[in-house]
């Protein structure tokens, strides 16, 4: 008779260890692509690698961000959680003020601080994964319509806040992590109420102010019609991974490096990294973001209670999301979008926010992992994850 799934999966304290050091692994994956890809426009002008340098610095912060979350008890998270929530939907407000927030393209979605900028969309889904599994292990015992309405109105309040940016694919990317955070809850008619609110959305490209939204629609469905035009970076990109084959045309050796490949050094990094290393390079970086997908999924099935079951799942939810929606956009399977692969392309908000969310999940799994050792039974899934019925 076959195992059953759970004693096949890694323990809480594996979890605990692994998750940081496949973190490190990609980061140093994407350092190393960012100074090949980068340095070469960077040295016409003087010594180094700016997007090298910045990112480096992003990276430290990063690694300090989730050695603290790390330490912290998911206790304190879960009590903290309204607190940090209602700030990331406060600072969602400010950045969409005039002269607060900075606008670029049409699009007011950073703070500008001297040289250095940040998204804090990128923050406000982590926020927004640690709020929902606060509210659902708080809503537990209350009655069906704050266990469906509630959550659901907490992923459309921090959806609706990134779309007026507007930013319609960070908006849908948020729905997305918390229709699955949800759905590994067992809120299935929470999930229904957003997947139905869901088919409205492609009818925002009509509407005013969002004419970026349908033209990228269009170059989508017909990126040749233009190819020096606004279809050039798809084109490029799929020339890109087309010309690296197995093994690549070797490190700091492609073409994206020289120009041709617009934003190579953050959104399409990952054609970057097929055209120099091949199907082997972009393979052993998809094996790497699966794997700290599956630590996150194990961490959830180990996690002492409810809340850390799916703060995990969340998290593993939104890095895998984001990693699959990159390479759909960098394949040309998907509209463009500006998403970077999490912890791989340049971006400092998207590193430094990815770090914390991982660091929480090392907080977890620390836990279960000393609830294990004292004999409490740690490493059975909690009851309700997933599947759980509304009363």
């Amino acid at each position: 008779m076959p195992a059953p799934l759970e004693s096949s999966l890694p323990d809480a304290a594996a979890c605990a260890r692994w998750i940081p050091r496949a973190a490190i692994v990609l980061l140093g994956l994407g350092l190393l692509l960012i100074h090949s890809g980068a340095a070469a426009p960077a040295l016409a002008e003087g010594p180094g690698s700016p997007f090298f340098q910045k990112q480096l610095a992003y990276a430290i912060a990063g690694l300090l961000l989730m050695g603290l979350a790390a330490v912290v008890p998911p206790r304190l998270w879960r009590a903290a959680a309204p607190g940090l929530l209602a700030a990331s939907a406060l600072i969602l407000v400010a950045v969409l003020a005039p002269g607060v927030g900075a606008t670029v393209n049409g699009a007011r979605r950073w703070f500008r601080l001297g040289g250095w900028s940040i998204q804090p969309s990128e923050f406000a889904r982590i926020m927004l994964v640690l709020g929902l599994a606060a509210t659902v292990a708080w809503t537990d015992t209350k009655g069906a319509f704050a266990r469906t309405f509630l959550p659901a109105g907490l992923v459309v309040g921090f959806a609706g806040l990134v779309v007026v940016e507007p930013d319609v694919g960070g908006a849908l990317l948020i729905g997305a992590v918390g229709v699955w955070t949800l759905w590994v809850a067992g809120r299935t008619f929470a999930v229904g109420v957003l997947s139905a609110g869901a088919l409205a959305l492609p009818a925002v490209a009509f509407l005013p102010g969002f004419e970026h939204v349908r033209t990228r629609i269009q170059i989508f469905l017909n990126p040749e019609a233009d190819p020096l035009g606004r279809g050039y970076q798809i084109v490029q990109s799929i020339g890109a991974i087309a010309s690296g084959g197995w093994t690549g045309v070797g490190l700091g050796e492609g073409m994206a490096r020289h120009g041709y490949l617009p934003e190579h050094e953050t959104d399409f990094l990952f054609a970057t990294l097929t055209q120099e290393l091949g199907f082997i390079g972009a393979a052993a970086a998809l094996m790497l973001a699966l794997g700290i997908v599956g630590l996150c999924l194990a961490t959830a099935a180990r996690a002492k209670d409810r809340f850390g079951a799916l703060l995990a799942a969340g998290v593993g939810a939104a890095f895998g999301t984001a990693a699959a929606l990159n390479v759909g956009v960098v394949c040309g399977v998907l509209p463009p979008k500006g998403l970077a692969f999490p912890l791989l392309s340049y971006g400092g908000s998207s590193l430094v926010a990815m770090m914390l969310g991982l660091g929480l999940v090392v907080s977890v799994a620390q836990e279960a992992a000393r609830a294990f050792e004292a004999g409490a039974g740690a490493n059975t899934v909690p009851a309700g994850v997933p599947g759980e019925a509304l009363p």
